[in-house]
């Protein structure tokens, strides 16, 4: 059974609220994605999937904000990497600030992607 966190970020990645996804479960880099939460999205992140908070519980405001990459297998599975804190620095690309934490979760998506892309290209 999913930890609240998983279950949330499960239903933001299936529901398009992750920042960029892409994959499929049965790749082998599974369907993936990252997402940018700061601390003024927690309201509307809470309000979109109060049926899953209802039902899994409230993750702690520190398990939602921040950079996150995350990935579902085959078997269903979630994995969650946290790339540290989403600090703004008045310097946006694409309405996101391209802090180290931004910039890592970027790479970790392109890579995978990368991935993604020569499998779906050998079936």
């Amino acid at each position: 059974m999913d930890t609240a966190q998983e279950a949330l970020f499960r239903d933001m990645l299936n529901h398009g609220w992750f920042t960029e996804s892409d994959g499929d479960v049965e790749s082998p880099t599974g369907y993936f994605g990252y997402v940018v939460n700061g601390a003024s999205e927690l309201a509307d992140i809470r309000r979109e999937f109060a049926d899953v908070i209802t039902a899994y519980g409230d993750p702690a405001d520190n398990e939602i904000t921040g950079v996150y990459s995350a990935c579902i297998d085959s078997n269903g599975s979630i994995y969650i990497h946290r790339h540290g804190d989403y600090v703004r620095t008045n310097t946006a690309v694409l309405g996101i600030e391209p802090t180290m934490p931004v910039r890592h979760a970027m790479l970790t998506f392109a890579n995978r992607q990368a991935e993604y892309t020569e499998w779906a290209d050998s079936e």
